[in-house]
């Protein structure tokens, strides 16, 4: 019996899915579903509505790379300093609620958390210089498209996701045809078919999200409140 609890432990511990129901109590939708599944792929592009969640899909899947791994490095980087506190804020509000979670952090402030298994999350704003201090396993950029000095930033990325053989996944709404996040995505959608490790995906309309209502939207497009949905 015992070696079949252990063996139930480990199942659960592999999937996001159920690690998250069972730690955070955190039941998916189908498109965070696809998302957190594919976590192992080495680059994820995600065209998405506002509003719909991703960030805290991001924040979750960290979660769980973190606890369940062992001496693993997590970035994830958004626009400004300001738009980083939103991820560890996401993140440190779970464990600061889970008694057994808590238990294993060994340092937390701002734009960090520590566990006990040596692995941390680092939620830092687009600075390429304090990103290159650093050689992670798994790197997210949330509104990539709204980084204002995206080449830098994926210089500073490539070497350590080349030595890590990481994890890269890139999130944002569109903002023109143009940077980092524009030909990423080119990037993804060219080798569909071609390469199992890369996808790109389409989270659309913002009413996929079971809390978000299409008729409200259609309403705020109408009344030019929304650019897109």
């Amino acid at each position: 019996m015992k070696n079949a609890i252990n063996y139930n432990y480990l199942v659960r511990a592999g999937n996001p899915i159920l690690w998250l129901k069972d730690h955070v109590g955190f039941n998916v939708w189908s498109y965070e579903k696809e998302l957190l599944l594919d976590n192992a792929l080495r680059l994820r592009v995600i065209r998405k509505s506002r509003q719909i969640g991703i960030t805290t899909t991001i924040s979750l899947e960290a979660l769980w790379k973190a606890f369940v791994t062992r001496n693993r490095l997590i970035l994830i980087v958004s626009p400004s300093g300001r738009q980083s506190n939103k991820p560890m804020t996401i993140i440190q509000s779970i464990v600061d609620g889970n008694e057994e979670l808590a238990g294993h952090v060994v340092k937390k402030n701002s734009s960090e958390l520590k566990l006990d298994n040596g692995s941390v999350i680092l939620a830092l704003p687009n600075n390429p210089d304090r990103l290159r201090n650093y050689s992670a396993n798994d790197i997210y950029l949330d509104e990539a498209a709204h980084f204002l000095n995206d080449e830098p930033v994926l210089g500073a990325i490539r070497p350590m996701l080349a030595a890590t053989h990481g994890t890269f996944t890139i999130i944002s709404t569109p903002f023109g045809k143009r940077g980092l996040f524009w030909d990423q995505y080119n990037v993804a959608v060219g080798l569909k078919g071609i390469d199992e490790g890369v996808k790109a995906y389409e989270f659309y309309p913002s009413w996929i999200s079971p809390l978000i209502k299409k008729s409200e939207i259609e309403a705020q497009l109408k009344n030019g409140e929304l650019t897109d949905a």
